[in-house]
Order: structure tokens, then sequence, then C-alpha cells
């Protein structure tokens, strides 16, 4: 249930006038009782013509076939500070009513977000609806009251040898990349009952963050209390370290080869395989004639190490010659300070960031304040697609500060680089900042051109605005993708580890998954 832009006619009201909380339980009542009914008239009709309900991984296609399958029931208005309905200025003549609830299922129990907005017959319709399953009933995540209550006399190393060896078993999950997203999936599935292997060709956890460029600071502002707000990228690596391929179709097991390095090989016998291993592939380095006579150095920006002797913007405009998004920190905070902020809980923050569908998100995300001066001085700048800057390029291109490098490059010379329109530029180091290839590449390594094949599209939005093939289902069964920054892996790496053991408790079949 989704479309793009909001064409009916709302209005904009005096706050003051409006009681959030009986709005909010009017609105909930009548569709309780559509539910409850089974009713998907009434509940089509509690939206805009061209609203949203944005579902993740609890039941789908909700509407006709599904809603009844679904069991949604016991739908509760949450009051609870920073959940209770509240009026929000969106713009200047807009307003939305935002409140949440809980709800249970046949299968678990999860956690909504709605969004109001006034019509001119003083009605409230949804624009938005996020429902959002957060555990099984059956089986609930081992934290908190109910973790482990025995005292460990001894053997807790013993047991820790086993979890990690499965000398005595194999595990039923492989997780392909110790970076942040393979360790909190591995985290998710582990509290909730699965067997999981996390593996890493890097000699250490977190060198996916150690061995990048030296300057390289974090803006995801939430981290434990006592760290720098800008987190340097080793010290997320040091905590990391310490926090932590034939296909069987009549089996629907994979048969992996693990080397342990000096301790030799091991094969596993799994019914899941999930690819942590970032969003691109491997790094593209235009094939440009004339590198043999170039003299100095010329390397893809994942090599390029430190930057002590160049300025920044200076690299990357006579390096790329292509416009570059550019924000500066104190947009950053105003964007993501109204919930990642150490007044607000991070999972609630999670939730909220991730409610709206991305074609509502990109109207109202354009005020970006890009660093004055830059065009002043030559540096080419743009505002991301449709406008919406940063996140429009993380999300449906996984990029942009590389669009259209290297077509304007004819040749390398001894002390730099010739350009097609016959000037050069002379370098010491050349970094090719452009980019990695698909993100199947690593992929299609392990599992073969045949298996790779069958999945169509991992990364950028689909039709329905979600991201395409990423902790959902992918095209092909027990093949997963686990990719995003920090916010986006621990939102979906717990609805990828429920998606994992609703299979295996046979909770879920393939039927009931919508590519």
């Amino acid at each position: 249930m989704s479309a793009a832009l909001m064409t009916q006619t709302v209005t904009y009201l005096d706050p003051s006038n409006v009681s959030s909380s009986e709005v909010a339980t009017e609105w909930l009542s009548a569709f309780s009782a559509a539910i409850t009914q089974n009713n998907t008239a009434a509940v089509a009709d509690l939206f805009l013509e061209d609203g949203f309900w944005k579902d993740v991984e609890g039941h789908q296609e909700l509407l006709d076939a599904r809603l009844t399958a679904t069991g949604l029931h016991d739908l509760c208005l949450l009051q609870e500070p920073l959940k209770e309905p509240v009026l929000q200025k969106v713009d200047h003549d807009l307003v939305w009513l935002r409140f949440c609830f809980c709800f249970t299922t046949k299968h678990g129990k999860g956690t909504a977000v709605v969004y109001l907005v006034p019509l001119p017959d003083s009605k409230w319709k949804a624009y938005s609806l996020l429902t959002c399953l957060d555990s099984l009933t059956d089986f609930p995540h081992k934290l908190g009251p109910l973790r482990n209550s025995e005292a460990e006399h001894g053997g807790w190393e013993e047991k820790r040898q086993q979890e990690t060896d499965f000398s005595n078993s194999d595990p039923t999950v492989i997780v392909i990349g110790a970076g942040h997203t393979g360790l909190e999936t591995a985290a998710r599935l582990k509290y909730i009952g699965v067997p999981t292997l996390v593996i890493e060709k890097k000699p250490r956890v977190g060198d996916s963050w150690r061995d990048r460029y030296k300057t390289l600071c974090l803006h995801d502002i939430i981290f434990p209390s006592t760290w720098p707000i800008y987190t340097p990228a080793a010290k997320l690596a040091d905590w990391l370290e310490g926090y932590a391929n034939v296909w069987n179709d009549s089996t629907k097991t994979w048969t992996v080869e693990v080397n342990r390095g000096s301790k030799g090989t091991r094969t596993l016998t799994v019914k899941h395989l999930v690819f942590a291993t970032g969003s691109g592939g491997h790094p593209m380095v235009p094939d440009i004639p004339g590198k043999a006579s170039f003299k100095g150095s010329a390397l893809h920006s994942s090599e390029f190490k430190s930057a002590a002797n160049h300025i920044a913007h200076d690299i990357a405009q006579d390096f790329t010659r292509s416009s570059t998004f550019v924000i500066s920190v104190e947009s950053m905070k105003a964007v993501q300070g109204a919930v990642y902020n150490e007044d607000f809980p991070t999972e609630l923050a999670d939730t909220y960031s991730t409610s709206l569908p991305w074609a509502v998100v990109r109207r109202y995300i354009n005020a970006w304040a890009i660093l004055d001066g830059l065009a002043n001085v030559g540096f080419k700048t743009n505002l991301g697609a449709h406008g919406a800057g940063l996140f429009a390029l993380f999300l449906e291109r996984g990029g942009g500060f590389y669009i259209g490098a290297g077509s304007a490059i004819e040749s390398f010379t001894e002390n730099g680089l010739r350009f097609a329109d016959g000037t050069e530029l002379q370098a010491d180091v050349i970094v090719f900042a452009t980019g990695y290839g698909d993100t199947r590449d690593f992929m299609r390594e392990v599992c073969g051109d045949e298996i790779a094949s069958t999945i169509t599209r991992v990364w950028g939005l689909d039709e329905e605005g979600q991201t395409a093939g990423v902790w959902r289902y992918c095209g092909h069964d027990g093949l997963w993708f686990a990719i995003g920054n920090l916010a986006l892996s621990r939102f979906h790496s717990l609805h990828l580890a429920l998606q994992i053991k609703a299979i295996e408790e046979g909770i879920l079949n393939k039927a009931d998954v919508v590519i």
C-alpha cells in the first residue's frame, strides 16, 4: 500500500486545539475494529489514497489474502514518554500527528509507528504506518531476565571454545564478514538460539575499519557516552575485536570449506549463508593507457592510508573533476540530532528513523547546508538524487562521491595525467576514488556464477522504495545479504535473525516470503 506523493488535500491546523491522545485513540480504535472484522476496505479508508503501510518482516502483504493469516490483534496505544501521541510541524503548512502502538500476531509481538494528517473535513487519516515485528512469542531473545542464570564454575572457556570451533557439530548459519554488520547479525542469531559462525579473511576482527585511511572518523553519533563524539575508525576497530559452497538443492544446505590458517581447513554443512562483506564489490580502477610510463604512484582509494601532505578538497577537485555532495558537520547534527542524542534511547531512535518510507523522507530532507565558499574556489558540488543529499546517494546508489570520473582522462604521462581536452595534470600520487563494483562480487567468488545469476539485484531501491535484496529474501534459499551503516545494521539485523529463526522453526515458509 504505497505511493510516491501526497495528492489528497491536507490542511494546516492550530495544534493548541487538538488533543493528540484523543485523535490517536479514535483512529486506532477504528483501525483495530477493521482488522478484527477483516474489512480491508475499511482499513484502506483510514489511509490517504496515496498513503503507505510499511512493514518490516512481520507480515508482508497484509491486505486481502494476508490480513487473516497474520492474526493481527491486541493493538494497544503506547503512552510512555517519547512514544506517546505528539503533533509535529513538518513544514510551514503541514502538521502531522505521530504515535506508537504495540500489537500481537500469531507468532510474535511488534511495534507500530503511525503518522496521521488532518483533512479539510476535520478527519484524520494515515499518511504512513510502520509495523515492525520485534520478537517471536515462542523463541524470545535470551536477554535481561531471560539470559543464562547458571553460574559457570570453571567451564566458561571450554564452552566458549566450542562456540567458535564447532568441534562436535556444524553451525546453522555462517556469516561471512566480521565487520559491524556481521557481528550485529551473529549476536542477534546467538541470542535467539541459532548456532552461528562468523568468518573473516583479515587477521583480526575490526581490520575492515583499522586498515582504512588514517584520518577516518565516524559521524554516527551513538556510541558509549565516554567516547569522542566523532569516533576514530581505529577505536571502533578495537571495540569490535573485543565484542566479538556448494548448494545442495535436495537438502537445502551449503557445503562450505573454511580456511583456518595454521589450523588447516574445515568443511561445514550449514543451512544459511549471510554475506556481510560491505556495500560494494571489488575496487573499480579505470584501465587508462600509459600507466607503465607514470613515474609516481597510482592507487585506488581503498589502498590510500594518509593525506598528510594534501588538503582533502584539493584532492577531490583535481582527481575526480566531477561534482561531489558535501555536507557540514553542523547540518549532519541537525538532521540526526532530533532522535540521535544522549537523551533519546538508541533503539527507539532507530525505529523512528526507519518509520517513514523513503518516498516520504526525501520530500522533507532537502534542507542540506552545503559548505560555503566551495563554489567560489571551483569545487563542484551537487545535492544528490532528488535533491535529498547524502541519504539519497547512500540508499539509491551506495555512494555518490564519484560521478563519471575517468571518462575525461585520456592517458597517463610520465608526470601525471592527460585529459581529453588536451590539458595535463602533474602529480606524484594519483588516487582513483572510482568506487566499487557489484555488491555480489564476493558472493560470486564463494558460490559461483550459477548461484549468482539467481540474485537479480542487491542494494538500491525497488519499486516500493525498499532496499533491494538486503536483510530479506534475495532470490535464493538460504542466502542473505546484510549491508548497512551502524544504525541500519542495528535495526535490521534483528529482522534478519527473526526470519532465519522462523524458517528453522517451521513458522515461515518460502511461499510466505515476498521478494
